[in-house]
């Protein structure tokens, strides 16, 4: 049985990551963190693990965490897992880390994205890109793995496969996104207009145009699949939803195709567990090729 934690499980990454755990098989939860709650029974705070968990939150203390789990999820803001990273991989911990903080391969663009300089390159060095589709070997034998972001997940996913199979261009890909108000994480929590129900409910807002921090994060990645710079046109929108992502990739076709589809899509692995791969939707029942991921 692997022991895990889970530091700053009292968001909404936190709580997702404790709802898994709580009932996987192979796991033991041993220790759960937030500065907010800390000294709070865990089931008082999230109802829905009564029975499952009889942990306390604790003030974040990275040497302790080490102590007792042998593997850490972080689910702290934005900037703060490096600074627990160092000390965890220094005893011997392996750590999945929820923020953004080692998503970037190229630290540099921490100052420009997040307005703060990256203090682990150590770290950073080694995080891999924890896509599956994508890093599956990678992440398998990383000691330190970056979750994705959001927006840039269903952005990699829906465009990936196109410029992987070299059908699609490099240039002039223009990615939509629509995304629930607890994307936002905690920042939901915060006084702002955006956020309150009688803004965002029967309402669609534009924002982070040109300056969304999951911007990057497509560029890096899809990049490297198609061999040469790639820059996207990105734009987020808020949508009257707790949560989920509706993504449309436009990308331009590299070469004239036929306008009926191949049999299946066969761009993903047959290991790709938690994507589906259809030639239409629900939603889209006359559309082909779309691409949904759970």
């Amino acid at each position: 049985m692997l022991r895990v934690a889970v530091a700053g499980a009292s968001g909404y990454m936190g709580a997702e990551a404790l709802r898994l755990l709580c009932v996987h098989p192979r796991l033991q939860l041993v220790a759960v963190t937030s500065e907010r709650l800390a000294g709070e029974r865990l089931d008082r705070v999230f109802p829905h693990l009564r029975g499952l968990s009889n942990l306390v939150f604790t003030e974040l203390d990275a040497a302790r965490l080490s102590d007792e789990a042998d593997l850490v999820f972080l689910a702290l803001p934005h900037m703060e897992s490096q600074r627990a990273v160092p000390v965890l991989r220094k005893l011997g911990r392996k750590v999945i880390d929820l923020s953004a903080d080692y998503r970037l391969r190229d630290g540099a663009l921490y100052a420009t994205w997040y307005k703060a300089d990256h203090i682990d390159a150590a770290g950073l060095g080694e995080a891999v890109y924890g896509l599956p589709e994508l890093h599956r070997k990678a992440i398998s034998g990383a000691s330190l793995v970056a979750n994705p972001g959001c927006y840039a997940m269903g952005a990699i996913l829906a465009t990936a496969p196109l410029l992987k199979s070299g059908l699609g261009r490099a240039e002039g890909i223009v990615i939509d996104g629509k995304s629930g108000v607890t994307g936002a994480g905690a920042q939901g929590r915060k006084i702002d207009p955006m956020y309150l129900y009688t803004e965002a409910n029967e309402n669609v807002q534009a924002y982070g145009i040109t300056t969304h921090r999951h911007t990057p994060e497509m560029e890096q990645e899809l990049s490297a699949l198609a061999g040469a710079p790639v820059v996207v046109g990105f734009t987020p929108h808020l949508v009257p939803l707790n949560r989920g992502i509706f993504t449309t990739a436009s990308v331009p076709l590299a070469r004239e195709v036929e306008r009926r589809p191949p049999a299946r899509p066969t761009s993903w692995p047959s290991t790709a567990n938690f994507t589906r791969a259809s030639l239409s939707c629900a939603c889209c029942p006359k559309a082909s090729g779309r691409r949904r991921a759970r």
